[in-house]
């Protein structure tokens, strides 16, 4: 079996930056790093202090030349990052990112005062000046999304003080994170002996049927975390620290605000999404997993069988390739717009899915620049995980590819609806599978539940790691946490999202600190419960109305973060602010664990 995921992993591909530059030495990093100087220079020099005295065609011209610096220099930070999560390990790749991050931070921080002096405008003078320029029009929801930040915006100096001290702080704080787990090892043994594992093997048996492979996994997880328990809650200490010292200085009152703001976000909203999925931890995780300590044999799992596959599924290995046309396939059946472009990941060498020493774990879509396209990162190991992570990230890169067109400006896509693609796209592939396995009742049935527990992943999971987030963000404001403090916190929602059917031991305590997204962007995470509740309810409308809404859904895509979420959602008769939209989405997975009861009653 080894020697089987070995063959799968060396069989994925990785991916082909050239399309940026040809490598670390390239000289026109260095060219381009001096063109962004000079574009610079002439921008500070032409508008600096004079953008309120600018008119309809000159405010253009300002705008188009702040956006060409703008995608150049994150022409460089894409570049720079990508290689920094291929390899975290390598020191100088570090230092050719920071370098890079230090340079492009230095331009910003000198630019800045272009949207601070923008935000001096009447609203209506801007609307004006699109009237006369409708060319301007282009960038109309830039305009919106700079104008709800006016009241929080502090004054020019403070504003590039925070915004240069921001790579000494938060950002080299993100680092700090990443090169410590980068350089994390994991003891591990089996029946092919004893071995050091980096973090994305490690976790990868928390899978294992074996349950003495997944507790043994578990207890080595939890002692390298505790081992380095010291720094890692020093991290999560500053950065809500850092994250609250903001929000004071601007005047946020909740410790979520700031967050809803750039999703552009009303906090009602996220309020409403956050109690409607806790009244569903009874009647859906606690429920399903009832059901699957029942499959497993046991009164009570513990932790480290949350992920376990049930007796009797199917332990298939897929192939890269397979895994390629299955997604391709599942796309193809919706739409040939939709497959065209994912196919194009895989022709182009896009796509980064070898597991390799130093990179990071999990998966992501980096949508790069609009004059470019998106990169893929995710570590294969041929499981039905990993078919639909495959398909998830795909659905991330088909929205900015369908998406780009809106510009660099106008296209910064609002956390709640980036997640809309990339859970649509699983939806199809994982209906796609389903009916693969036909009238094999036992297959059907592994997969329904394997589809439930990844909901139960996107949803509950990621609402109790905010919920997790909000109390240490809240309790950090009267004083600095200890270990034991954030473990307890953790403990608590883990016990309250995972209901009775699991038997959660101490040494799960330290598992809160390998959450990356608690480090890298606070409260990132209820994202993806919003988006997985959207999808839910857009794919039902699709079974209602399927003649005319993969149409609409494309447009949904191309508009990218154009629009506001109540036009997004208006050609489909949804409301986020409706009472029961949460609840109508979450039904869907309630409807799952229904027709897993049925076929356990087959049985």
């Amino acid at each position: 079996m080894i020697e089987e995921k070995k063959s799968v992993q060396n069989s994925a591909p990785e991916w082909n930056l050239s399309d940026l530059y040809k490598s670390l030495d390239d000289k026109n990093i260095q060219s381009d790093l001096l063109e962004i100087e000079k574009l610079k220079g002439k921008f500070v020099e032409e508008y600096q202090g004079a953008v309120l005295k600018l008119e309809a065609h000159s405010l253009l011209e300002a705008i188009q030349l702040y956006e060409n610096i703008g995608e150049k220099s994150a022409k460089l930070a894409t570049f720079a990052y990508l290689h920094k999560a291929k390899d975290s390990s390598d020191s100088s790749i570090a230092i050719f990112y920071q370098n890079i991050m230090d340079k492009i931070s230095k331009v910003e921080s000198e630019i800045l005062f272009f949207s601070l002096e923008l935000n001096k405008f009447e609203e209506s003078k801007i609307q004006q000046f699109m009237d006369e320029e409708r060319n301007l029009k282009r960038y109309q929801s830039w305009f919106r999304k700079i104008f709800k930040f006016k009241k929080y915006n502090l004054s020019d100096e403070a504003e590039k003080v925070l915004y240069l001290k921001s790579t000494t702080s938060s950002s080299m704080l993100v680092r700090l994170y990443d090169e410590t787990h980068a350089d994390l090892k994991y003891p591990f043994s089996d029946e092919n002996g004893e071995r050091m594992l980096n973090n994305s093997e490690i976790f990868h048996y928390l899978t294992s049927q074996k349950q003495e492979v997944r507790k043994s996994t578990s207890r080595s997880i939890s002692t390298v975390l505790q081992e380095n328990s010291k720094n890692l809650t020093m991290i999560m200490n500053m950065v809500a620290k850092d994250k609250l010292i903001e929000d004071d200085l601007r005047g946020f009152k909740d410790v979520l605000s700031s967050r809803n703001l750039v999703n552009d976000i009303e906090d009602s909203v996220v309020t409403h999404l956050i109690d409607t999925v806790k009244t569903f931890y009874s009647k859906i995780p606690h429920r399903y997993y009832k059901l699957k300590a029942k499959w497993l044999g046991v009164e009570k799992m513990n932790h480290w069988d949350r992920n376990a596959p049930l007796p009797n599924s199917s332990n298939r290995v897929f192939s890269w390739n397979e895994s390629r046309d299955i997604v391709l396939k599942s796309y193809n059946n919706f739409s040939s717009i939709l497959h065209d472009e994912a196919k194009k990941f895989f022709d182009s060498g896009w796509i980064d899915a070898k597991i390799t020493e130093g990179k990071t774990s999990g998966a992501f879509c980096h949508p790069s620049i609009p004059s470019s396209h998106p990169y893929m990162l995710m570590n294969f190991q041929g499981k039905v995980y990993d078919v639909m992570t495959l398909s998830h990230e795909l659905g991330h890169c088909v929205h900015y590819m369908l998406s780009k067109h809106n510009g660099y400006l106008a296209n910064d896509i609002p956390l709640t609806f980036a997640e809309t693609a990339s859970v649509f796209g699983e939806q199809l592939t994982f209906r796609y599978l389903l009916n693969l396995v036909g009238d094999d009742k036992q297959e059907k049935k592994s997969l329904i539940a394997k589809k439930v527990e990844d909901m139960i992943n996107t949803v509950f999971r990621q609402i109790a790691f905010c919920d997790f987030e909000y109390r240490v963000h809240t309790k950090r404001k009267e004083s600095e946490l200890s270990n034991d403090d954030i473990c307890k916190i953790w403990m608590d929602v883990q016990k309250e999202v995972l209901g009775g059917a699991f038997n959660i031991t101490d040494d799960y305590k330290p598992y809160w600190s390998y959450i990356s997204h608690f480090i890298h962007a606070p409260f990132y995470v209820y994202s993806y419960a919003f988006g997985d509740c959207l999808v839910n309810s857009l794919y039902t409308y699709y079974l209602t109305n399927g003649h005319n809404f993969s149409d609409k859904y494309l447009e949904l895509l191309k508009a990218g973060g154009t629009m506001h979420h109540k036009e997004l959602l208006k050609p489909f008769n949804m409301d986020l602010e409706n009472k029961d939209f949460f609840s109508k989405g979450l039904l869907l997975i309630s409807e799952l664990i229904d027709e897993l009861e049925k076929l356990e009653n087959e049985e």
